[in-house]
């Protein structure tokens, strides 16, 4: 059995009622069947604290995908809930008793997470968040019951296509390492897989943080204290900009190949004596100044690294385009599905709640 947050949520990644005494209350209509607003605040409750999860209370000060994150999250939990519903009459059915067992377990824990007071406010009772787990079960046992079959020459095809940089360009020079420490001072952040820049305020502050920085190691000061003290990367290894290529360097996270680095940034790396630092540089994330410590010496484990990673990567893009073919697959029978459901929707009811749920 997955946890609730998958049940309740993953439909919405890849993608009659009872317990509501004002027909105010009712939320939607899917075919004769009226679905109470507390069924939405749930799926509105969990995909908010998902968000919060991923940017903090800040997230929902920045603009996604061209509209404010209050609005996304509104729009994917209600899209989260008609998904489950619709799907959910797809795979009905029975239940084991261990899953009975399971699902009941997991209404307590869906209760306890969202709060008797938040159930109390939306009208949600033990018989709603027993049912909005019965469909998100049977929804995800629907979904995960459905094959496609995947056209393996042109899945080939796209792994050739993929991957030919790899196979036919000059090993040798990728593998060139160096081992560096980064000072990296961020001038945005990631929001639901989107890069966001700070405000230009915000962003004058991270420039005069690395100036600050780069006027301390002009000093004389240790590289490691001043890159402890500003720098923003929780190791040389989590810096993106250090890591584009697929094949990477082993060791203590400090040793790079000059072919996994961002280009622009390896020819400004590989220029700089062992010992020394480079000047501040603008990237594509924000600031950097890196120090070079050596550069080692390419060996035969470096080669046999390459061919195996290249193998490896090779296989999970495989595997991950199968399951994207899947996932279109599947994608494109839940819209003929939706399209003959019929469903009614209060927009306006539901935008208010929303706008209340997140009212100060």
């Amino acid at each position: 059995m997955r946890g609730i947050r998958i049940l309740l949520l993953l439909l919405c990644v890849t993608g009659v009622l009872t317990g509501c005494e004002k027909k105010e209350d009712i939320l939607m209509t899917i075919e004769n069947e009226e679905v109470p607003l507390g069924e939405g605040m749930i799926y509105l409750k969990l995909a908010a604290e998902d968000f919060e999860a991923l940017g903090g209370q800040d997230i929902w000060k920045i603009s996604l995908t061209g509209q404010d994150a209050v609005q996304t999250v509104g729009e994917r939990a209600l899209q989260s809930l008609v998904r489950t519903k619709v799907l959910a009459r797809e795979g009905a059915g029975d239940v084991t008793q261990e899953e009975q067992r399971e699902l009941e377990e997991m209404r307590g824990q869906l209760e306890e997470a969202l709060g008797k007071e938040f159930c109390k406010q939306w009208k949600i009772t033990e018989d709603v968040l027993e049912r909005v787990l019965r469909e998100s079960f049977f929804a995800d046992r629907y979904q995960t019951s459905q094959q496609f079959t995947t056209d393996q020459e042109e899945l080939q095809n796209k792994v050739d296509e993929a991957f030919a940089w790899y196979d036919n360009t000059d090993v040798e020079a990728y593998l060139q390492k160096v081992r560096l420490l980064p000072l990296m001072v961020y001038t945005g952040e990631w929001a639901d897989g989107t890069w966001v820049e700070y405000p230009e305020e915000r962003k004058e502050k991270q420039q005069a943080k690395i100036e600050e920085a780069y006027g301390r190691l002009e000093e004389g000061e240790d590289f490691q204290t001043v890159a402890a003290q500003f720098g923003e990367d929780a190791s040389p290894s989590d810096n993106p900009l250090l890591n584009e290529g697929i094949i990477r360097a082993a060791g203590d996270g400090t040793v790079f190949y000059r072919g996994q680095i961002q280009p622009d940034l390896a020819e400004r790396i590989f220029r700089i004596p062992a010992n020394e630092h480079t000047d501040i540089i603008s990237v594509k994330y924000g600031f950097i100044i890196l120090f070079v410590l050596e550069y080692p010496e390419t060996a035969g484990l470096d080669r046999r690294q390459y061919t195996s990673q290249l193998e490896t990567a090779k296989k999970q893009y495989r595997e991950d385009l199968m399951s994207g073919f899947q996932l279109q697959g599947f994608n494109d029978l839940y819209e003929q599905i939706e399209q003959r459901t019929p469903i009614s929707i209060d927009e306006e009811l539901w935008t208010k709640a929303v706008s209340d749920f997140f009212a100060p």
